[in-house]
């Protein structure tokens, strides 16, 4: 049976990523679902992380906040100021020396990108994306059990914005219809400790690895073992 394994808000940190691939044995057999974020706020290895990932067959990168501004700002929906101040610093200095086929690669890869995975793993039913969702954009539910997936799909037409930079997932008490995992807010935030979270609706595996005292971390859904990377100095120069 391959492995199946979850990491997100990677942001541009590869050699963080690449020692933590080494630290599961990841092989082609097995299955690596990022849940967004790979980019921006790190140092400037977001086209050369794109370009290791790509070709990958089993590594799946979901679209997360910071992979939307990216396209939004490549649209002129988002101005350089505003994409600069997101957290694009450092992914705007590379881009503007890029070649034309470079940038052509950064942005099909990002643009193929989708919202959420499905899997059923052990008989439960996984739902993976960036954030999970906004209590104040429309919600869909079937009686008193909120149909994430719909859900997801309705507020990210409705209103990306807002949907994207939303937390509400992790405070408050909600019913899905299956199983969280998310990333995009660390969870050194949440309770102080740089570890994956786990809850009864949602797992938060964010660990924080571009923000003071946080790390790179990844979670083995088959047996739901957790892995631990410490950030390479040289990831966010």
């Amino acid at each position: 049976m391959r492995n199946i394994y979850v990491m997100s808000d990677i942001h541009s940190c590869i050699r963080t990523f690449k020692k933590m691939l080494k630290q599961i044995n990841f092989t082609n057999e097995d299955l690596l679902i990022i849940a967004g974020d790979l980019i921006d706020r790190g140092g400037s290895n977001n086209l050369e992380l794109i370009k290791f990932i790509k070709d990958k067959e089993n590594i799946i990168l979901l679209r997360g906040n910071h992979e939307e501004f990216f396209l939004r700002y490549d649209n002129k929906e988002l101005s350089e100021r505003n994409y600069y101040s997101f957290g694009g610093k450092n992914t705007l200095y590379e881009l503007k020396r890029m070649s034309i086929d470079d940038y052509l690669l950064f942005r099909n890869y990002i643009n193929k990108t989708k919202l959420f995975y499905n899997l059923i793993i052990n008989e439960k039913n996984y739902f993976i994306c960036h954030n999970g969702f906004n209590l104040d954009l429309p919600i869909i539910k079937k009686e008193e059990i909120i149909d994430i997936e719909e859900t997801i799909k309705t507020q990210y037409r409705k209103d990306w914005f807002n949907f994207f930079v939303s937390s509400d997932l992790y405070y408050g008490v909600n019913k899905f219809d299956k199983f969280i995992i998310a990333g995009h807010l660390p969870t050194i935030n949440i309770n102080g400790d740089n570890k994956i979270l786990f809850r009864k609706d949602f797992i938060d595996i964010d660990c924080g690895a571009t923000y003071k005292g946080g790390r790179l971390g990844c979670l083995r859904l088959n047996d739901l073992a957790t892995f631990y990377e410490e950030v390479v100095k040289k990831d966010l120069e």
